[in-house]
């Protein structure tokens, strides 16, 4: 199973993806920090970090954008998990299911 660190500076988005992943079995790191990021994967090997980036701007306009970024999220999760996500928004339940569709 790929090894996941989570980032994000809010608690409770912290808690929720782990305990999806977590339940899926994966091995998940977390931090709140960009230090705490890369003094985690400086130390430990790490195959995906989910990161948030919200002061970053989109790569596009409008709807265009919002399409490609849903997207390469579902292809990250695709190279992350083996589950291919086909319909937004990707919800835990539709996460879930797609996990157990890929045997």
């Amino acid at each position: 199973m790929p090894r996941i660190l989570v980032a994000d500076d809010q608690a409770d988005v912290l808690a929720a993806l782990c305990l999806l992943l977590k339940g899926e079995g994966y091995a998940i790191q977390t931090a709140a920090s960009p230090a705490g990021v890369l003094k985690t994967i400086e130390t430990q090997e790490i195959d995906v970090v989910l990161i948030d980036q919200p002061d970053e701007e989109a790569c596009g306009t409008g709807e265009t954008a919002i399409t490609v970024v849903a997207a390469a999220i579902g292809n990250a999760i695709f190279d992350a998990t083996g589950a291919r996500l086909r319909e937004v928004p990707f919800t835990p339940d539709r996460v879930k299911a797609a996990l157990a569709r890929r045997g």
